[in-house]
């Protein structure tokens, strides 16, 4: 992908996001925007105390030490003007398409063997889709919900040099993903599913180049399992809490929530979020029956691919379905 591309993409990108973003401008700070600004101001120093939640306590909370430093320094810098922070916001979610843009580039030249000029067109069309969609108003214009942009941007950086490393096979590309990967974490928690699509990454294309997977290309997803494995480690110790959530303490299982709430995913994809109302009221009105008819038409549509053949798109749907799986148990569908 030509540097000078890249550049004109940026640069309309963030024409666009500004234009669609412009209401979030003058927006002042609502809810959760109290508790990270509170904390920020008791902080003696833009770095928080890694060893405790985003409160600065030891129970329960979120592990997002990297998401108070951007938000500790802002504070540090602007106070309690709310233009800087609604920009900063913007210009990560510009950044962020821009990451798309290049890892459809790259996944094409994989993946699908596209010429350089047709890859560069599905990547920027990729890349204005994620921009404009909008189920991520919210995490552009909620200041408190930076740390999902954040979680985004270094899974994205993370993904990127491990294509790179693809490519090239110098290790640094690999280290780079590995600290990326490691920041996405320490972002926003539920970047935890980074080591599986890893290795599902690795598998496709060891399948698609080498013909035969070897137990020796797993090796890039056990070191980011390790690294997963170490920050939750780290996070139990600040906050206490294994599987669960700020919001409840321990994992509770609640398949027909979880049904609705991966499924609204695809709601939210097709419908740009106009049927969210329909579609839930539909659904807790129904959910026996409208979980088995979702589940069976995804799997008919999963059978469908299989019996074309269609191994790229069967991953792609691996991929979106399994970073979908952390957020399901907090119903968490719009960010």
């Amino acid at each position: 992908m030509k540097f000078r591309f890249l550049i004109g993409l940026l640069i309309a990108y963030a024409a666009i996001a500004y234009l669609l973003f412009y209401p979030a401008h003058g927006a002042f700070f609502v809810s959760d925007d109290w508790h990270w600004l509170w904390s920020a101001r008791e902080n003696s120093s833009v770095i928080p105390d890694l060893s405790a939640n985003y409160f600065g306590t030891h129970s329960g909370g979120s592990y997002n030490p990297v998401s108070s430093v951007w938000v500790n320094s802002l504070y540090n810098i602007f106070g309690l003007d709310p233009v800087p922070y609604h920009l900063a916001s913007i210009i990560l979610h510009t950044v962020n398409a821009l990451l798309v843009a290049i890892f459809i580039f790259l996944f094409s030249k994989l993946f699908s063997g596209k010429e350089e000029a047709h890859a560069e067109r599905l990547a920027a069309i990729a890349g204005l889709l994620f921009l404009i969609w909008p189920t991520h108003v919210e995490a552009v214009a909620w200041v408190a919900s930076v740390q999902h942009l954040l979680a985004t941007f270094f899974y994205l950086v993370a993904l990127i040099a491990y294509f790179v490393w693809k490519l090239k096979q110098k290790h640094l590309y690999l280290a780079v993903s590995l600290l990326a990967g490691i920041l996405s974490f320490m972002s926003k928690e539920t970047a935890i599913s980074l080591p599986i699509v890893i290795v599902v990454l690795e598998a496709v294309f060891q399948l698609s180049h080498a013909k035969k997977f070897r137990m020796r290309h797993l090796l890039p997803g056990v070191l980011f399992a390790v690294s997963a494995l170490v920050f939750l480690t780290i996070r139990f110790n600040a906050t206490g809490l294994l599987a669960g959530t700020y919001a409840d303490q321990s994992l509770i299982v609640r398949p027909l929530t979880w049904v609705h709430t991966f499924f609204t995913f695809f709601e939210e994809m097709l419908s740009l979020g106009v049927l969210r109302v329909t579609w839930s009221n539909a659904y807790f009105a129904y959910p026996h029956a409208l979980a088995l008819m979702c589940s069976v038409l995804l799997g008919l549509c999963i059978v469908m691919l299989i019996r074309r053949r269609e191994y790229l798109y069967i991953s792609l749907a691996t991929l979106y379905i399994v970073t979908s799986i952390p957020f399901n148990p907090q119903g968490i569908n719009r960010l």
